[in-house]
């Protein structure tokens, strides 16, 4: 929002001004200021339609290369045109018959915001590549540059982008004839340039003179270093290479900024002292490793989802997140609480909790069984995710075991939810074990026709064992069903396992087949398979990884049980799964 402020400070503008924010504090901010304030974020893609829909002017100023976002904005822009035939406005971050586009492409922009929404605690006061940088110097003890820092940028300071922005709104609105729109409509926020040596350089001097680095020079980055602090090699070679403009576009509009790199690295020196003193990582794993309890507000009110929330603390904000929940008849004490310090130590935050109806969440009756209802608790949380500033709404991972990895495979498979990635450990995915027509199933069929007329008459639902021995009455009775599960619940402290489900159940997993939807699957997805598994067989893993080539399947040559804490097969599986994170989702 460094760009916005100059926009709302004009009040004959405000009442017409509708924001898109990711957390419903910030909206209730925005509402004090006159501001009509909307809870949501990029991938919202339904969303941002509709409001694209209402909008004559839509300023998009949060990510430039969000594809599907801007997608969803220009499909609303066409139903407007379609209904009123009004032309809308675009106003892009450097980034159609019935849109008028401009793009505006700042360059490497500097120093911090002070204005009316930072003052309020709405708006972020920082740009991204120099406290980047001097955040890198702080975690490598002395300060870095791609080579030798010879390449060239431009540069622009915060608040003369800011002039910018309002400018070009202005002559849009007033019809400035000097205002071009598409091919025309490229506007550089640039004033001056500057070598990246300079920008380390003085990362180097201002640190060094606190006491945080070793020495005021700076030095070249290993390339490990460059997945290492910047997530891809590529990214750090980025700031290696060129990039050159002239901002004359802008400055025809009447754009005229002063400030030049002098005043850029002038600008280091309080970046550095505010990030060294307030910014620092620590190296408490143990504090890392304390979950914060959280209660997720459920899509039936009045009901809360009851999750653990960690970060971690030796990395900065924003995190990639993985969602996590737990299989059929589980609960999150299951041994969840272990993968998720596993991928906190491996540098992601989690959010591990319980559907409604089961664990320590609310809903009744409870230990029932409602696929669906677990799906949208998954977008649930997924959502929660995005609307914290902690985590970075274009990195969440979904993450399943069992049961709950067929639902992780169903949501990579939802295009508008837009998951980065996910796993799915021992999934179900539609191929189980057929049934033994015998005495055993007679009995459980009878007692699943029984739950349904029991709850469509709001009695309470017949529960029978979720695990049970062979011919005995249970949802899962397979050989090595008791047992493993079991030893789930022996080997995991703090374990909790009532062991029972509404005997209906048996009717919901016979028409859930994850399978079915994996050809949609457009994100990295990684299955990890036991062949020896009684309870999720092969032919639904093997049809699930031939459906998609986003699909990485690995198999393990074990039973289902023995992947989780505890298990023969567990430091395995973790290997997988850290292999795939670091090589599709590295941080």
């Amino acid at each position: 929002m460094f760009s916005f402020h100059r926009i709302i400070a004009e009040q004959d503008l405000t009442p017409g001004v509708t924001t898109l924010v990711r957390s419903e504090e910030k909206a209730k901010l925005l509402e004090t200021l006159g501001l009509k304030a909307v809870v949501g974020n990029l991938n919202d893609l339904e969303l941002l339609t509709s409001l694209a829909e209402k909008a004559h002017v839509i300023f998009s100023v949060a990510d430039a290369d969000n594809y599907q976002a801007i997608l969803a904005l220009l499909r609303g822009m066409k139903k407007r045109h379609e209904t009123t035939g009004d032309v809308s406005v675009l106003i892009h971050t450097s980034g159609t018959g019935y849109v008028k586009g401009y793009i505006v492409i700042p360059s490497t922009i500097y120093g911090r915001a002070n204005h009316k929404l930072v003052q309020a605690g709405i708006s972020n006061n920082q740009s991204d590549q120099i406290p980047k940088l001097i955040s890198v110097a702080l975690q490598r003890g002395i300060a870095g540059m791609t080579g030798k820092g010879l390449s060239v940028w431009p540069d622009i300071e915060i608040g003369e982008l800011s002039d910018l922005y309002y400018i070009l709104l202005d002559g849009i609105l007033n019809k400035n004839p000097a205002v071009g729109s598409g091919v025309d409509g490229y506007n550089f926020g640039a004033n001056s340039e500057h070598q990246w040596y300079d920008i380390s350089k003085g990362i180097a001097v201002a640190l060094h003179e606190l006491g945080k680095v070793k020495s005021d020079d700076p030095t070249s980055f290993e390339k490990e270093e460059l997945t290492t602090y910047f997530r891809y090699e590529a990214l750090g070679y980025y700031l290696g290479s060129n990039s050159r403009c002239r901002a004359n576009h802008s400055k025809a509009i009447g754009w005229s900024p002063k400030k030049t790199s002098e005043d850029m690295v002038k600008s280091i020196i309080p970046e550095c002292e505010f990030l060294a003193m307030s910014n620092l990582p620590t190296s408490n794993l143990k504090e890392t490793l304390t979950p914060k309890s959280i209660k997720v507000p459920s899509a039936t009110p009045g009901w809360n989802l009851d999750a653990w929330q960690y970060v971690p603390e030796e990395k900065s904000a924003p995190y990639t997140v993985i969602v996590m929940a737990h299989g059929l008849s589980g609960n999150k004490t299951m041994g969840l609480k272990q993968f998720a310090e596993f991928f906190v130590k491996m540098g992601y935050a989690a959010v591990v909790f319980d559907y409604r109806r089961w664990g320590s969440s609310d809903g009744k009756p409870r230990q029932v069984l409602k696929v669906n209802e677990q799906l949208e608790d998954y977008r649930t949380v997924i959502k929660y995710c995005r609307q914290q500033p902690v985590f970075d709404p274009n990195r969440i991972v979904v993450w399943g075991t069992s049961f709950s990895g067929g639902h992780a495979v169903c949501l990579a498979a939802e295009r508008n939810l837009n998951v980065f990635a996910a796993i799915g450990q021992c999934p179900y995915l539609g191929e189980t074990v057929a049934p033994s027509y015998n005495f055993t199933f007679l009995k459980t069929a009878g007692c699943a026709i029984l739950d349904v007329i029991r709850q469509s008459l709001g009695f309470s639902p017949l529960l029978i064992n979720a695990t049970s021995e062979p011919k005995t009455v249970g949802v899962m009775n397979t050989h090595d069903s008791k047992a493993g599960m079991d030893a789930i619940v022996r080997n995991v402290e703090g374990a909790e396992y009532p062991n029972t489900i509404n005997a209906s159940s048996v009717f919901e997993l016979g028409s859930y087949s994850p399978k079915d939807k994996a050809k949609n699957i457009e994100c990295p997805t990684l299955i990890v398979h036991c062949l020896n598994d009684s309870l999720c067989l092969t032919p639904g893993a093997d049809a699930t990884a031939t459906a998609s080539p986003h699909v990485q399947y690995e198999t393990l040559d074990t039973n289902h049980f023995s992947i989780y804490p505890g298990g023969d097969m567990y430091e395995e599986n973790l290997k997988l799964q850290k292999e795939f994170l670091q090589k599709h989702v590295p941080v």
